[in-house]
């Protein structure tokens, strides 16, 4: 079975304009900083057939989730933001050779197998990111594109 092989260290980062919003604080967005390098054996631990790393400054958002369902599904939850980390990692890694179908199977198998979410939520956020995850997986090509990376400064 695949496997994070070490434990997850992120930061919040802080966005000054969060003052000036009429939203409450749970329903802002917040971005995350990986601290420490994320290791996922993808396969099994022992003969693992890929090995991903998410680099340390690597940002990310959680769960990209609209606002209306935000309340069911946190976008920051303990339980789950390693697969955030690593889904969002997938999509922008310029280079990862892997398709859109391969990430998301990925976030699912680290969400159920791994992670262990119940398959009903894990299933249903697996679909959020198949239904919407084309527009962040395009705008990341257009930027691959352009040779930048997404790293904290």
């Amino acid at each position: 079975m695949s496997a994070f092989t070490e434990d997850m260290i992120v930061s919040a980062t802080s966005d000054p304009n969060r003052r000036k919003s009429w939203m409450p604080p749970g329903f802002l967005p917040q971005n995350w900083v990986v601290e420490k390098e994320l290791p996922y054996a993808v396969g099994s631990l022992e003969h693992p057939t890929e090995m991903i790393i998410v680099p340390k400054g690597f940002v990310f958002n959680g769960h990209s989730v609209p606002l209306g369902l935000r309340w069911l599904f946190p976008r920051a939850h303990s339980i789950y933001l390693q697969a955030a980390a690593l889904h969002d990692y997938l999509y922008h890694d310029r280079h990862w050779p892997g398709t859109r179908r391969k990430a998301d199977a990925i976030y699912f198998e680290a969400l159920h197998e791994v992670l262990g979410v119940n398959r009903f939520w894990a299933k249903t956020m697996w679909l959020g990111v198949r239904v919407g995850g084309w527009i962040p997986w395009r705008k990341a090509r257009r930027y691959k594109s352009d040779g930048r990376e997404q790293l904290a400064k």
